[in-house]
């Protein structure tokens, strides 16, 4: 997670023709650890109009959240009370909701608010999607199991390429990464929901956010490649989506919300009723 914000510091300047961090060791190898020193020594300001116990256990309860989706990563064997991984990875990645919610009321600031109504409706939006797509896969597999996606043929993942683009663009929207990095507009919100919040709590709304990003990214890769390849495919459609970062402009927010509900989800209902029709043209 350190080294991919590298990363993205990286292609980001690269992309601006500039070198980005490289002062701190060889290529900036120790900028993430030097910036994770800084944060978690800064001062906490404590805002006399916040709730204080909610206001520091959103971003906590985000990044412990976020840390558990691991835990349902497919690993070669599988203990038997983890059948069913996705349909709990389905569930638990949705419990972060609601720490964004808490985050921008709890903070009691006017800015925050407009960053949650705003991330909660991005949210929800391409979650919606984002299940209807991970039905299609569970019902070409006929299992609930990362264990048996992986193991499922190159044939089957064929069925489902198609969704590939759809997919991408979801999950840089349920992330808020560029160009739907809406929830934290700089430029009109003030960093959006987590504007009150600084130091050792930003940081870990912070590590939340890219342990997310990276979490999506392997399930990517296991969705539509190969598991013998999945860190090689993981760090090149990780470098893309950064390049996307660096390339494209941010949407308008009802252009956002326009392609959720009227291109993607009729796009995601379309390819699980055309999973089930493939599904009864194989099977008979």
């Amino acid at each position: 997670m350190a080294f991919f914000t590298l990363l993205e510091r990286k292609i980001l300047g690269y992309s601006q023709l500039r070198k980005g961090p490289n002062k701190i060791r060889l290529i900036g190898f120790l900028q993430p650890f030097a910036d994770a020193i800084k944060l978690f020594t800064k001062e906490i300001i404590f805002l006399k109009k916040s709730n204080l116990i909610t206001f520091f256990l959103a971003p906590s309860g985000s990044l412990f959240f976020n840390l558990v989706l691991w835990r349902f990563f497919p690993f070669f064997s599988q203990p038997s009370y983890l059948k069913f991984r996705i349909l709990m990875f389905v569930c638990i990645s949705g419990i972060r909701v609601y720490f964004v919610i808490l985050a921008g009321w709890t903070s009691n600031s006017k800015y925050a608010l407009l960053g949650r109504i705003r991330s909660l409706a991005q949210i929800i939006s391409y979650e919606v999607r984002i299940i209807f797509f991970i039905i299609s896969f569970c019902l070409l597999v006929s299992s609930f199991s990362f264990i048996d996606l992986r193991k499922t043929k190159s044939i089957l993942r064929m069925v489902l390429f198609p969704l590939f683009i759809p997919w991408i663009i979801s999950i840089l929207a349920e992330t808020n990464r560029a160009p739907f990095d809406l929830p934290e507009g700089e430029a009109e919100l003030v960093s959006g929901f987590n504007v009150e919040y600084g130091g050792g709590v930003f940081a870990f709304i912070f590590m939340a956010e890219y342990s997310n990003v990276l979490i999506l990214r392997v399930i990517t890769c296991l969705f539509f490649f190969s598991f013998f390849n999945l860190i090689l495919f993981s760090l090149i459609i990780a470098s893309r989506t950064l390049w996307i970062r660096a390339t494209l402009p941010i949407i308008r927010y009802d252009q956002l919300i326009y392609i959720a509900w009227k291109c993607f989800l009729p796009v995601s209902i379309s390819f699980l009723l055309y999973t089930i029709l493939f599904l009864c043209l194989v099977t008979f």
